[in-house]
């Protein structure tokens, strides 16, 4: 016979174990949430209560849900028989419900414990549309919607992260997804920064997560022109800027500062590498419209603690914001901003995939820019520049090594660190 505690779903079951040994006492810990991500590491770990014996052997059954105990569905070594049961991501089917069992051998006897998890479905039965199906680069207004998505009770509320992607042709570089909010609305609207082309295919998208971090996304394909009139859509956009700082409203601000940061390398003004104007600080390549956009990003930051998506946003809009091209003043002003950024992201916010590309590329931008020689401060301005970033670059993979390697402490030997 065997001692422990059985939790049956039916009341119609009553069972009893006893051992009058003394045999191990077991219980089982499972993640904190009642319903499990399966696109997710999922791990169930399993320990003697009040009974120590270096001979202890671990197995765990499976007594309900499809069969989950194949070693191929598992990151641990020793599958089923260890203390920790491991599942790979997508191992275990969505909507599904499982009980297992872990039972632990002594000398003494047996004993076991179960436990009873249920995997998140992702939400269902929605849409998602946008209107117009094509438009302008800027000027054009895309309305969104995800309507009619439904889950179950302990699954909500919903959220909605509607994203753009700016050219989805094959010569396509502009092929990163970027954030446009993240909101419990089913609806917002967006306009689509330029890429210099005539015309070309871009796309909106939509995850929608439920409680349980499992998601869903649609994607729809928009046709985009340039702008007719580029500087007529640089002053529309600059207006608009100014009302939602105003007003507060932050992406907005983030929104169209990349839609007029888009403009810069249109018609809007001479770029340095062709007029040879000197870095001095004064208007080469659009540094007077690239301060102001620097100057509005860095406003939204000081009254707002950015999420790890907004991150990515804020970051993308310095990015979007700076120039291989830009004066001293703009570069100094985009590495700041990064600084910033990087602070919220790298203390609690969470740095997302996309907050490290979009600055690795701000940074290459900052880079090329400070090798300019026209003064005879640019070497030593290009090394201070260079050692800020080594810094931070450095923080960046010191937070990626610290996920990936839990309880440890990364170190960078300084020969190592000059290569950075």
């Amino acid at each position: 016979a065997q001692f422990g505690d059985t939790y049956f779903a039916s009341s119609a079951y009553v069972v009893l174990y006893v051992t009058p040994a003394a045999q191990p006492l077991a219980y089982t810990e499972m993640p904190g949430a009642r319903y499990q991500d399966s696109r997710t590491d999922i791990a169930l770990q399993g320990k003697p209560e009040s009974f120590t014996d270096p001979t202890l052997r671990f197995e765990w059954r499976q007594l309900r849900g499809g069969y989950a105990l194949d070693p191929a569905k598992m990151l641990t070594l020793n599958a089923q028989f260890g203390d920790t049961m491991l599942f790979r991501p997508k191992a275990l089917m969505e909507g599904a419900s499982y009980r297992f069992r872990l039972e632990i051998t002594s000398a003494s006897g047996v004993g076991f414990a179960e436990v009873d998890m249920m995997i998140s479905e992702a939400p269902s039965g929605g849409s998602f549309t946008v209107s117009p199906p094509s438009g302008f680069s800027v000027d054009t207004v895309f309305q969104l919607e995800a309507s009619g998505w439904t889950d179950i009770p302990d699954n909500l509320p919903l959220t909605y992260i509607y994203t753009y992607v700016l050219d989805v042709e094959r010569d396509s570089l502009e092929v990163t997804s970027v954030a446009i909010a993240e909101t419990s609305r089913q609806y917002t609207s967006a306009r689509l920064p330029n890429v210099n082309k005539p015309a070309r295919n871009a796309s909106f998208g939509v995850r929608v997560v439920n409680a349980g971090r499992c998601d869903v996304r649609r994607a729809v394909i928009v046709r985009v022109s340039e702008p007719p009139d580029p500087q007529a859509s640089a002053t529309m956009v600059t207006q608009q800027i100014n009302t939602a700082a105003q007003l507060g409203d932050i992406e907005s601000v983030l929104a169209l500062g990349t839609c007029l940061s888009s403009l810069l390398d249109t018609s809007l003004a001479q770029r340095r590498i062709k007029t040879g104007c000197k870095n001095d600080g004064t208007n080469c390549d659009n540094d007077d419209l690239r301060l102001y956009l620097t100057s509005k990003i860095s406003e939204s930051l000081s009254v707002v603690v950015p999420r790890e998506d907004e991150a990515a946003m804020f970051a993308n809009s310095i990015f979007r914001a700076g120039s291989a091209f830009a004066n001293r003043t703009t570069q100094d002003s985009c590495l700041q901003l990064t600084k910033r950024v990087l602070s919220f992201a790298l203390n609690g916010s969470g740095l997302a995939q996309e907050t490290m590309d979009y600055t690795t590329s701000t940074y290459s931008e900052v880079l090329q820019a400070s090798l300019d020689k026209s003064t005879e401060s640019a070497i030593q301005h290009n090394e201070n520049m260079s050692i800020q970033i080594t810094d931070l670059v450095d923080d960046m993979t010191s937070y990626q090594l610290r996920n990936m390697y839990v309880g440890q402490t990364p170190r960078v030997s300084e020969i190592g660190r000059a290569h950075v």
